[in-house]
């Protein structure tokens, strides 16, 4: 996936309120951009158990609740994860439909520097 295509794609889901401000200038600094295919079935398997090791940690409990969540409900098997490399050895994780149409879910969890959770 191209730059320029990935901006476009989170411009449009930050209209939608699914990732924040702060994931665009990610993308348009970022040193690499890959994505792959991902199973949600094992995706939601692994962070279902990953939400018993989240300790005293709010932000990574909250994200990870809201990602199993969104998991939960996402109708169909594959997803694409994206993953945005910047030069601070700092990753951002997105979830979009497989066919790339729109960015669906934000993985908050990595690269807490720039995050900020609100109550939902």
């Amino acid at each position: 996936m191209d730059k320029e295509t990935l901006e476009g794609l989170v411009a449009e889901s930050i209209s939608r309120g699914v990732v924040e401000t702060g994931v665009l200038v990610s993308v348009r600094n970022a040193d690499a951009i890959s994505a792959r295919t991902v199973s949600k079935p094992i995706l939601l398997r692994v962070y279902k158990r990953r939400l018993k090791h989240t300790g005293g940690d709010y932000i990574l409990l909250r994200s990870t609740e809201q990602l199993v969540d969104f998991l939960t409900a996402y109708p169909n098997d594959e997803l694409l994860m994206i993953d945005v490399a910047g030069h601070d050895d700092c990753h951002t994780f997105l979830l979009a439909s497989r066919e790339t149409s729109e960015v669906l879910h934000w993985m908050r969890m990595f690269g807490k520097r720039n995050i900020t959770v609100g109550e939902d």
